[in-house]
């Protein structure tokens, strides 16, 4: 039975849920698209291949959008209500006899055991494997944190794409001098949670069972040669507010306030959001309308998916634990500030760009501000709007064609601690070291996209990549996906080559440089980011002790970050043929047929070299911090943990 593409389009089909459009729009994997005179609003009855990965217990999981729209308050945290609609999950069965061979295989520490992605269990039972992390066992949360670490972990933390330049500041003029560079931190987002009290069942937690209290706090750094430092913090709840500055009684409660705010701020929006979720919906819309083995920008961008639908469903059922049926809650809901519902509404606002009715008619800007999301979240464009960065277009030569044009990309140049149009004036590891991979990959993405479209018509006439396009935005809720002009996005539409490249780089750089930054730093900077706060601040005074979490929160937040920073599975660059059941021989396939990608391939893995071996000769920074969460050896090629 034909699908009507365009408004009324049907999000179930007999086969996975997919969809496709005529073979004449199809832009082969062996062909360059030759700019066929096509109409791309045909009819097709063939279908597509599923979308799948396996469960637990090894069974096929087939996924796909539900029919009807997202709830009122914009989506399930499953990728806009994503489902399942083959096999269901069996989370029982986890095929081993005691928690230690769990966490052994969970944190891949054994080669006898052949870890994937998709094997992954309950983390509630995981964590409480304490023999495979007893280097958390007897931590508490330290009740201070030095300036200096604590201006570190903007520019190299968990959470490093924060931080804004500052002309002038209404809350912090009064400690803004001329000829000196500012920055600022400002977490006015999280006003929207609505404080936790949902307590536990679990004895070890009952003395630690507490209200939680949600801060919107902002903070003030000052570039102070290499490094920053920290200047002044509003404390924000509500509409209550004070400042605080270096010296004051309440100096160490200010900073611990910010980093609570951080944390929640990075897990909800910054990792679950603009990764996970983000890339699921990119994932599933990818499985839906692009040929799998057909499709050129099917093959390059498959392998950057692998996992992610199966960790993200784990996450939201097992980690946040978000089912109204749950008694007990997950380890988020524990342990974090704001309630589930007040969350959801969070990553709906700041990662989707849905709002309420209520909401925008108080804002109307916030649809506007909106508008360009997916195009502002891209590296270079991101950095060039928090003002910590810069970048200019070029344009590269692809394939060597002579009748191919050069594609104009947005390529990056940041020097290192150097003050001038193209330098920073403060050392910024997480920057400078995106920068080289995002400048790595858009060349290889680059030289990709010149072998299979000639021209702007051939991406425009593609009727599958712009069914694509407008299904990210349609049903994948993918805001400001499109062509980029003037300052305005053009949203569902990819006119050119040079914005596919864009933002085909820009999905690759999430998947894996954005996540890895997110992800495998948690461990390291746990114990100083309390997951919530305990003491409302304008009750009145209070032991610092009083506002942190006890032993028994703080070991199981440590324990859940400890788990998720501590398994890789695949290797950027390494694309492998997964099709085989044999690890082995996944290792040492082709992945791409066409041999035209082999030289652009060989180039992006003497390029990823070359950063790894830069990266590793850098050595420490400020009072020996080493930054390595971007070295290319340990970035894996998907969301997949």
């Amino acid at each position: 039975m034909p699908h009507i593409i365009g408004p009324s389009l049907s999000r179930r089909t007999t086969l996975g849920g997919l969809l496709i459009l005529p073979l004449a729009g199809t832009a082969r994997a062996q062909d360059a698209v030759k700019s066929p005179a096509v109409t791309c609003n045909a009819t097709s009855s063939r279908m597509q291949d599923t979308i799948y990965e396996y469960d637990t217990a090894g069974k096929c999981i087939e996924w796909d959008f539900p029919s009807g729209e997202p709830s009122t308050n914009g989506l399930t945290l499953k990728g806009l209500g994503l489902q399942k609609t083959g096999a269901k999950k069996n989370t029982s069965d986890l095929g081993f006899s005691d928690a230690k061979n769990l966490a052994s295989r969970f944190l891949n520490q054994s080669s006898k055991y052949d870890w994937h992605p998709a094997s992954l269990w309950s983390l509630q039972f995981a964590a409480k494997a304490v023999d495979a992390l007893k280097r958390d066992e007897d931590k508490q949360g330290a009740t201070s944190i030095s300036d200096e670490y604590f201006a570190y972990q903007r520019v190299g933390g968990v959470n490093p794409s924060m931080l804004h330049k500052v002309g002038s500041d209404r809350t912090f003029g009064k400690f803004m001098q001329a000829g000196k560079s500012y920055y600022s931190l400002d977490y006015h987002a999280l006003s929207i949670l609505v404080d936790n009290d949902h307590v536990s069942a679990n004895e070890d937690h009952q003395a630690g069972d507490r209200q939680r209290y949600g801060y919107q706090p902002k903070a003030l750094f000052e570039a102070d040669g290499k490094y920053l430092k920290p200047i002044a913090i509003q404390i924000k709840r509500g509409a209550k507010s004070a400042i605080v500055q270096p010296g004051d009684p309440d100096w160490e409660i200010a900073k611990f306030i910010v980093q609570n705010a951080d944390i929640n701020y990075h897990q909800v929006i910054a990792h679950l959001g603009r990764t996970h979720l983000v890339m699921e919906s990119i994932a599933v819309a990818t499985g839906k309308c692009l040929p799998k083995k057909l499709h050129p920008i099917s093959v390059l961008l498959r392998p950057h998916f692998e996992g992610t639908i199966n960790i993200t469903d784990f996450a939201t059922t097992d980690l946040i634990n978000i089912s109204p049926q749950s008694e007990n809650g997950g380890v988020f809901d524990l342990n974090f500030t704001g309630t589930m519902a007040s969350n959801i509404t969070l990553v709906a606002q700041e990662v989707f760009g849905i709002y309420d009715s209520e909401t925008l008619r108080a804002d109307p800007a916030l649809a506007q501000r909106s508008a360009n999301r997916f195009n502002d979240s891209i590296f270079p464009r991101d950095i060039a709007n928090r003002g910590v960065g810069h970048f200019r277009e070029e344009r590269i030569g692809a394939s060597g064609n002579a009748d191919s044009a050069k594609i104009k990309i947005p390529v990056l140049h940041v020097s290192p601690g150097n003050k001038g149009s193209d330098g920073l004036d403060f050392d910024y590891p997480y920057l400078e070291d995106g920068c080289q991979l995002w400048n790595a990959l858009t060349d290889w993405v680059c030289r990709y996209v010149d072998i299979y479209y000639q021209d702007d018509a051939a991406v425009q006439n593609d009727c599958e990549l712009q069914h694509w396009a407008r299904t990210l935005v349609t049903e994948g809720k993918i805001n400001g996906f499109g062509e980029y002009r003037n300052g305005k996005t053009l949203n569902g539409q990819i006119h050119t080559r040079a914005y596919l490249v864009q933002a085909l780089s820009g999905i690759i750089f999430i998947a894996s440089v954005q996540h890895a930054a997110v992800n495998f730093s948690q461990a390291h900077f746990g114990e100083t980011l309390p997951a919530g706060i305990y003491h409302d601040y304008f009750e009145g005074p209070a032991d610092i002790t009083s506002y942190l979490p006890n032993e028994a929160h703080f070991k199981e937040v440590m324990q859940t970050l400890s788990i998720l920073a501590s398994s890789q599975y695949t290797t950027l660059g390494k694309y492998h043929d997964n099709s085989s059941t044999d690890k082995r021989l996944r290792s040492v396939t082709d992945y791409f047929k066409n041999e035209k990608t082999k030289a652009p391939l060989k180039q992006l893995r003497m390029t990823l070299k070359g950063i790894e071996s830069d990266i590793k000769s850098r050595g420490s920074y400020a009072n020996g911090h080493i930054y390595n969460y971007l070295q290319p050896s340990r970035i894996p090629q998907s969301t997949n943990i």
